[in-house]
């Protein structure tokens, strides 16, 4: 894989620094840790220095291996279970009774943290966030020729550096681009209005000259966006992040369901997809599934034990590290995505689109907002109901490996010329380096 080095016209004299910045970059799952380190890996070769931002919270090993600076607060971290974690972990060991306590002290925090917001109209975790940013800017001293990039942007991050913008009335600020896909946008203490006020912030920081660009990773969320702020959006889908790799010959076919073990992406579905499968299928067909954390709220252990008793069902730990789950993409034949449409109307999935980097087939349903990309590049199955994505997985599976191999390759070349286009759009203001 080549990084994005796009060939700008402007002076590359100057000195030009990239910040890829995401406070929710500490979570052992999830996709944070390889975005930030793909999109300064697509970006920086478009300026003399780049640098990436990353909490205080995560692990010094963890960041110094992937070359992160840890250096921003986790305004989610505010809430005292986390805190509490280690504690928990040493003198609470029975796991139930730990996630329990956890829960609770989570629980009474929030209230605590939601009514001094309500009551005082004071939102802490802004606050600390902003204080965050007032430090980094003392820091790095960022100007005009910068940029500052959120990969996945988030409510308090990007809140509070505007808000520190804005209040500091810098002369010469830097340039913000804000990558939108709806998950962090909306958390806050009080999440049902959190996307509309962060909205309004942008919108009035683009009233007060600062140069805020945003994108997103769907269309569906891009038109929401253009309509709300009444300001272009570009489409940015996620860089390809791994190699293609050749589609299995061997037997039984892999299906995966890779990512996370969450409710609203279908867990609960898969007993019954799985097993209307081996009655459907002429080809046997293998689901690997990801376990739903002992800690999610709607874990459900008779429901965890009935799908290990399933024979065409390997459940996989909970938690995949990068190297876990690139095995997983090489051994499959198809992945599989019953993610609900009601929560994915504006989402994406970065599932899906490392799909396409290692060349295989999805399967998903039909409503969610990245369904609309499985149609644009034409490197899988959109589908009702669960009928119609057993019917699917069963055809995908009698494809030969040549056949798919043949039009992944057109799927991922297409999906690759989108993402060039995108960072040549988005960076046309930057300045670029000068050729070492």
């Amino acid at each position: 894989m080549t990084t994005s080095s796009i060939d700008l016209p402007d002076s590359a004299s100057r000195k030009t620094r990239l910040f890829v910045v995401d406070h929710m970059c500490v979570l052992p799952y999830g996709h944070n840790r390889a975005s930030v380190a793909l999109f300064r890996r697509e970006l920086e070769a478009n300026f003399t220095e780049s640098q990436a931002l990353v909490p205080l919270a995560l692990g010094a090993g963890t960041a110094d291996v992937r070359g992160f600076t840890r250096c921003l607060n986790f305004p989610y971290n505010a809430f005292g279970y986390r805190r509490f974690g280690p504690w928990c972990d040493r003198w609470i060991k029975n796991d139930a009774l730990r996630i329990w306590v956890q829960r609770v002290l989570r629980r009474i925090e929030r209230v605590a943290l939601t009514r001094l917001a309500k009551i005082l109209r004071f939102d802490l975790l802004l606050w600390l966030t902003e204080r965050n940013w007032k430090k980094l800017f003392r820091t790095y001293d960022f100007g005009r020729d910068d940029l500052i990039f959120f990969p996945s942007a988030d409510f308090y991050g990007v809140g509070a550096c505007l808000d520190w913008i804005l209040k500091s009335k810098i002369k010469n600020p830097p340039r913000i681009h804000l990558r939108m896909v709806n998950v962090m946008e909306n958390a806050s203490l009080n999440p049902s209005s959190a996307r509309e006020v962060l909205i309004t912030r942008v919108r009035r920081a683009i009233a007060q000259g600062i140069d805020v660009s945003l994108s997103g990773e769907t269309m569906a969320y891009i038109s929401y966006l253009t309509e709300k702020l009444g300001e272009h959006v570009e489409y940015f889908p996620y860089p390809l992040s791994g190699d293609c790799a050749p589609m299995p010959r061997s037997k039984p076919v892999v299906a995966a369901a890779i990512g996370s073990g969450r409710g609203d992406k279908g867990y609960f579905l898969w007993a019954d997809i799985a097993q209307k499968t081996a009655m459907l299928s002429t080809e046997p067909v293998l689901f690997e599934i990801q376990a739903m954390p002992r800690q999610d709220r709607e874990f459900n252990y008779e429901y965890e034990m009935n799908l290990a008793s399933i024979p065409n069902i390997r459940v996989l730990a909970a938690t995949l590290t990068e190297p876990d789950m690139v095995e997983c993409y090489q051994r499959s034949y198809a992945v599989v995505l019953p993610y609900d449409p009601k929560v994915y109307e504006y989402r994406g999935s970065a599932i899906m689109q490392e799909a396409i980097a290692f060349c295989r087939p999805v399967v998903c349903l039909a409503g969610a907002a990245y369904a609309d990309s499985v149609k644009r590049y034409q490197n899988g199955y959109v589908c009702r109901d669960i009928e119609e994505m057993v019917a699917a997985i069963s055809e995908c599976a009698s494809i030969s490996p040549v056949e798919w191999e043949r039009r992944l390759k057109i799927a991922r070349e297409s999906y690759a010329e989108d993402v060039r286009e995108a960072i040549e759009r988005i960076l046309g203001g930057s300045r670029v380096k000068e050729d070492r």
